[in-house]
């Protein structure tokens, strides 16, 4: 694989080259944003715009993940919770609907959650964890990477890279735990 060359440029000019302030540049870089020298008290720091690019297109594809995963929870959530019993008592004027009222809001969400769904905005449970799970992959994998990169960046030592390694992998190890942990929400077809 022909790797490129860095491109290596100061924290101003980094947030000058994304369009972004210097303080989201030190926030990217506090959330992991890959630094080729750390910089402060007169040191300069120096970032690869390539690496801080693949960095964000990853942080990107994450949220959009995570964005879709809790507007499919939002979804579900609304789907669970009509019911006959759910339905509003009051409409925004805070006068008590009559029943032919509350069925009309209960048609009404339904209607929306139907457009939802012919729009594509509703995705499956299955679907969105398989998404996670890529997601979760290839931070995985790039977090993996990190140490020796950094290790053969920094001039470090085996032992400190081995560290590194391992505190990596223990975050990892935690992250695929509580990732197992959560359970769909399961849904009664009972009638």
């Amino acid at each position: 694989m022909d790797q490129q060359a860095p491109v290596v440029r100061g924290l101003e000019e980094t947030a000058a080259y994304f369009d972004v302030s210097v303080q989201t540049v030190k926030r990217w870089m506090a959330a992991g944003c890959p630094v080729v020298k750390q910089g402060g008290n007169g040191v300069r720091y120096e970032l690869d715009l390539r690496a801080v690019t693949l960095w964000r297109r990853d942080q990107d594809e994450a949220s959009s993940a995570l964005a879709a995963a809790a507007a499919e929870e939002e979804a579900q959530l609304r789907l669970e919770l009509i019911g006959d019993d759910m339905l509003p008592e009051a409409g925004a004027d805070g006068q008590v609907l009559t029943p032919k009222a509350r069925a009309a809001a209960l048609q009404a969400e339904v209607s929306k959650v139907k457009l939802a769904q012919f729009r594509h905005e509703l995705v499956s449970f299955e679907d969105t964890a398989m998404e996670m799970a890529q997601a979760f992959s290839l931070l995985s994998n790039r977090l993996l990477a990190l140490p020796d990169h950094l290790g053969a960046e920094l001039g470090l030592e085996e032992q400190q890279i081995e560290t590194m390694r391992e505190l990596i992998e223990d975050v990892l190890s935690d992250a695929a735990d509580a990732i197992r942990d959560l359970e769909p929400v399961e849904h009664d077809t009972a009638a």
